[in-house]
């Protein structure tokens, strides 16, 4: 699909446009141009050192756009818009060609598009690029029929780049937008907690100890037990079991004074610690559940 060339400066919103006569050395190149282009698309042989000549010519016209003489006139016109050093646009046109140039803010052309303007003849148009490659300067023909053609002895920095010209608004963009300071940030000063105080230590004291805030609470914690062989009560509540019965060797559970399993007899120490009332092994010396010591 061939690009739509129906630009109007309001889309832009550029400048107005500017209609004047093209001269007639001017027209020539731009008939060569169309003519040329035309060919290549459909497939023909065509003179390439002519193009690269008439391309040539056409930026200098572009980039100055000179009036030729009052004699030397032509049926073409040309119309151009756009803004001071940020590109725009030249549109030529004649009653069997029209042609677009695409300018940077050097007034170099970058783009340029071609169509036919006969009755019936809406597919031969195309856009057409400079590019410089490792083989030379091309030609890039997109259309109908796309075509990649070098131009031997012309002069690339007639021509500017598509991709420059892009980044050349964006750089002008950011230069030309308010660069607001932004103030240092500052960071919030937190209020600090006071040391709390240290207690003196006592000269008959084995552990210092220090004081704590005012409305700091230590949490209630089990009692050390004597003995350092002992663990520490488990959170769990054991099981109550009965005082009157008692575990025998074999495993049963028994309330008289004989096991009638096995026979065994009732051991003296208590089947139950009287702390925290969970059952004792036989022979135990220390309960299990809390590590109080048991007493016969």
């Amino acid at each position: 699909m061939s690009p739509s060339i129906d630009v109007t400066p309001d889309m832009l919103g550029l400048y107005p446009q500017q209609v004047s006569p093209v001269p007639a050395s001017v027209a020539a190149d731009l008939e060569t141009l169309c003519a040329t282009l035309d060919l290549l698309q459909a497939g023909a042989q065509a003179d390439l050192n002519a193009l690269a000549g008439c391309l040539t010519r056409l930026a200098g016209w572009l980039k100055n756009r000179q009036k030729g003489a009052p004699d030397d006139s032509s049926d073409w016109k040309s119309e151009s818009f756009g803004v001071k050093d940020m590109g725009g646009m030249v549109t030529c046109h004649s009653d069997r060609w029209k042609v677009i140039f695409n300018q940077d803010g050097s007034r170099r052309p970058y783009l340029g598009m071609w169509q036919s303007r006969l009755p019936g003849e809406t597919g031969r148009s195309g856009s057409f690029q400079i590019q410089v490659a490792d083989g030379g300067v091309q030609l890039l023909l997109e259309g109908a029929r796309s075509l990649r053609v070098s131009l031997a002895g012309f002069e690339a920095a007639a021509w500017g780049a598509m991709d420059a010209f892009y980044q050349g608004l964006n750089s002008r963009h950011q230069s030309d937008a308010p660069q607001e300071e932004t103030p240092p940030r500052k960071l919030p000063v937190l209020p600090t907690a006071p040391n709390p105080p240290q207690a003196a230590p006592s000269p008959h004291a084995n552990l210092t100890i220090l004081a704590q805030p005012p409305g700091h609470q230590i949490p209630p914690g089990p009692l050390a037990s004597k003995n350092p062989a002992r663990k520490p009560a488990s959170g769990k509540q054991p099981a109550m079991i009965d005082p009157k019965t008692w575990d025998c060797v074999c495993g049963r559970q028994n309330t008289g004074a004989f096991c009638p399993q096995c026979g065994s007899k009732q051991p003296s120490q208590p089947a139950v610690c009287r702390q925290c009332g969970g059952a004792l092994s036989i022979g135990a010396r220390f309960c299990r559940n809390c590590g109080a010591e048991v007493r016969g």
